[in-house]
């Protein structure tokens, strides 16, 4: 397992977050990593609370299919899943590496890194026990982190013959249709946990390996282990954005399929380098620029 670690009690920073989000806007171009949103700008957040602690630890790696359709090789992400008693958090193991490294560089007078080291599946969520999932979803470049609240869904499992194995564990199967895409599942009844990567849980069995079958995501588990770490709720103040989730999964389509006209509306200008190293200001080229847009739920 990767060690991931966290301050726990709350941090307040929100001055030095403004001076931090006026260094992106005139510093960081957004050609660099328009690129690629799989590399998501870090906002670094301004307060954590503490909504459960973990009992479970389980490092996923998180496999999908990026910015080209025909692309074969998918791209992948490392994910971790926190199961407590009243809650469950999956994020990307890149992202909270770099806001946490972020916060040490802030607390000692350093610049903060901009961008993930990694590839990493830009969004997180926590399932609570009441039934609310609350979701954090990156947008493009210094675009805001879009904040919604939505019900866990209920899902339809159905249960299928057969047995693999999984990190040594006996699993058994199970398919699921949800949201426009089809899936086949392994769970371990040996970890009598009902949870899994993503929203998928409620099998007898921890959820080990996820397959959607049009090839575009699949999760397996690399890593599981007993924990007592706290599953935190992160805020990041004025890079927040509250809506709803179909007005994400709006904001989120335009974005990809209109990355620098969405870009604009966070900066004053954008500039792109041209082949001799020089900039330009960004033009017809780059205005025509579509990124394919791959949501894990299609409906």
């Amino acid at each position: 397992m990767i060690n991931v670690g966290r301050e726990l009690r709350p941090i307040i920073i929100q001055n030095i977050m403004k001076r931090i989000a006026l260094i992106i806007v005139l510093a960081f171009p957004f050609a660099v990593f328009a690129q690629n949103p799989y590399k998501p700008v870090i906002h670094n957040y301004t307060e954590v609370v503490t909504v459960d602690t973990a009992f479970w630890k389980v490092q996923y790696t998180m496999s999908f299919r990026g910015l080209n359709e025909k692309d074969s090789q998918l791209l992948t992400d490392t994910r971790i899943v926190l199961v407590g008693k009243t809650a469950r958090k999956d994020y990307s193991y890149w992202i909270d590496k770099r806001e946490e490294e972020n916060h040490t560089r802030i607390a000692s007078g350093k610049n903060p890194y901009l961008s993930t080291e990694s590839v990493a599946n830009p969004f997180d969520l926590i399932i609570l026990s009441d039934g609310v999932v609350q979701v954090n979803q990156r947008t493009l470049g210094n675009g805001p982190i879009l904040s919604y609240e939505e019900n866990r869904p209920s899902l339809k499992w159905m249960l299928q013959p057969g047995d693999t194995t999984v990190l040594g564990y006996r699993c058994s199967a199970a398919e699921l249709h949800y949201q426009g895409r089809s899936y086949y599942v392994w769970y371990a009844e040996d970890i009598p946990v009902s949870a899994g990567p993503y929203i998928f849980d409620g099998l007898p069995g921890l959820i080990l390996k996820v397959i959607c079958l049009d090839g575009d995501y699949l999760w397996e588990a690399t890593g599981i282990e007993n924990s007592n770490v706290p599953i935190i709720e992160k805020e990041y103040g004025v890079n927040t954005k509250r809506c709803t989730k179909q007005e994400s999964d709006k904001i989120m389509e335009y974005a990809y399929k209109h990355p620098y006209q969405y870009a604009l509306q966070f900066v004053r200008s954008i500039r792109v380098r041209d082949g001799s190293g020089k900039s330009r200001p960004a033009g017809e080229p780059e205005f025509a620029i579509s990124y394919f847009y791959n949501p894990i739920e299609l409906e």
